[in-house]
């Protein structure tokens, strides 16, 4: 594997990636992917030992569980999220929970619509573009991007990776 994609954002290491195994000329891709998949959940995870929450999501969850339906989307896998939550005491605050596809599909992932498409279908919700209020906050462009494909109000939160400006530029 080229030493560039320790260098590159984790969203495009795996893109690339997947691009690497499809262009392999094998006839087992599917178990590489697997093994990619798992070695990827596996620094998720590593990751997110490292890390807390941030200050008042506790008491944010809490207010918002209140009157609506709470549900997560994210690019990293459906293990990592579940482990994160977990960790946090915070898994009884959410109804769903979408990760990446598995196996990975780089035209399934945000800011393609189709993993806030999911999470609408398990939470039942019928007629979501006319009846529904759905939000979706996010903290980067490709969430904001994904909520506008899905034809969902986006509600960008600038925790750091991207300005309040360049969220708001992208739809939010």
């Amino acid at each position: 594997v080229n030493k560039e994609y320790y260098k590159m954002d984790g969203y495009r290491s795996w893109y690339k990636l997947h691009q690497e195994i499809n262009s392999i000329n094998i006839t087992n891709k599917e178990e590489i992917n697997a093994i990619a998949e798992e070695l990827v959940t596996n620094f998720e995870i590593e990751v997110i030992k490292k890390n807390k929450l941030m200050n008042g999501v506790i008491n944010t969850l809490s207010v918002l569980k209140e009157n609506n339906i709470l549900g997560i989307v994210s690019n990293n896998s459906k293990d990592a999220i579940e482990y994160a939550l977990r960790k946090e005491g915070i898994r009884e605050y959410f109804k769903v929970i979408v990760g990446r596809p598995n196996p990975f599909d780089p035209n399934k992932i945000k800011p393609s619509p189709n993993q806030l498409i999911k999470a609408i279908e398990l939470i039942n919700i019928n007629n979501y573009d006319n009846d529904s209020k759905i939000y979706y906050l996010g903290d980067a462009v490709n969430d904001i991007l994904a909520a506008k494909n899905a034809s969902i109000l986006s509600i960008g939160i600038a925790t750091g990776k991207y300005t309040k400006e360049e969220l708001i530029k992208a739809g939010a």
